[in-house]
């Protein structure tokens, strides 16, 4: 890793607010996470710090307590959730507890296709804890397969909760924040990039089935930006052979640019893989 990314971030080795900074885990443009020990209990976590630069950014700000309130409330088997959050001197921070996960954007690729009953225990899971979310009258608005991970266990969790937006404040969180990866755009609901946006309980089951269907297909549903703002995806069992139609349908269904014709709810959506489990 070139050191020049920490310039901005406190150095492994380092105490903050009782957590032993031990090994860098990823960097983006936003924070680090970081292996991190408690200096009591010697308990492992992650700690991702914010870039001391935007601490003076409200908007960033506002982003930052939204997802730790937010993520506060959310505790479910599914749903990678946080412990705590504060502030250490110049740096916010988030903590989770410590896992061995994988993102499924690292394991699933053409040549590493997700079986089609590993797909529909995947849809099972990940529609389960979009149920209890929305319950809690949250709304992920981000999902994709960089915050769908994979633990030691084979169980799915949900995270980063960070662009997510209140069901009775819809239009509270960010649209399309620029500094992010614009693969995002490949898994966001048409609705979502209007102005203003519609954010709903079927704007993350689109996101969803576009997510399971980069598992299946080991690509996205849209071969470029163009495709996806005109709603032209390719068929899954184009790309899949044998795959069973019955998730073929699922998915399509999930994928539909009208959002009236999508499952109502992430209840639907787990009772039709139950149907097909």
């Amino acid at each position: 890793m070139d050191k020049r990314q920490l310039m901005n971030y406190p150095l492994p080795g380092n105490v903050i607010a009782n957590y032993r900074l031990d090994d860098v885990i990823e960097i983006t443009s936003h924070w680090c996470d970081y292996k991190a020990t408690h200096t009591i209990h010697s308990k492992p976590y992650v700690l991702r710090v914010m870039e001391k630069r935007y601490s003076s950014s409200a908007n960033f700000m506002h982003r930052f307590r939204r997802e730790s309130k937010i993520s506060a409330r959310l505790q479910h088997p599914n749903i990678y959730s946080l412990v705590s959050a504060g502030k250490f001197g110049e740096y916010y921070y988030l903590v989770q507890e410590y896992k061995q996960i994988k993102k499924l954007e690292n394991i699933i690729n053409p040549d590493n296709r997700m079986p089609a009953d590993n797909v529909i225990e995947l849809g099972l899971q990940l529609a389960d804890a979009l149920i209890y979310a929305h319950k809690n009258k949250v709304l992920h608005r981000n999902i994709s397969p960089k915050n769908v991970v994979i633990d030691t266990d084979g169980s799915a969790l949900l995270s980063d909760f960070g662009l997510s937006a209140l069901l009775d404040q819809p239009q509270s969180g960010d649209t399309l924040d620029k500094s992010f990866d614009l693969q995002n755009v490949l898994y966001q609901a048409p609705e979502l990039t209007e102005s203003p946006p519609e954010a709903s309980e079927r704007s993350d089951i689109y996101s969803l089935c576009a997510v399971l269907y980069f598992a299946a297909a080991g690509e996205s549903a849209f071969n470029k930006v163009q495709d996806k703002l005109l709603g032209v995806f390719r068929e899954l069992d184009s790309l899949v052979p044998n795959i069973p139609d019955k998730l073929v349908e699922v998915i399509h269904k999930g994928l539909e640019q009208d959002k009236a014709n999508r499952y109502k709810n992430a209840v639907k959506l787990k009772s039709a893989f139950t149907r097909i489990k």
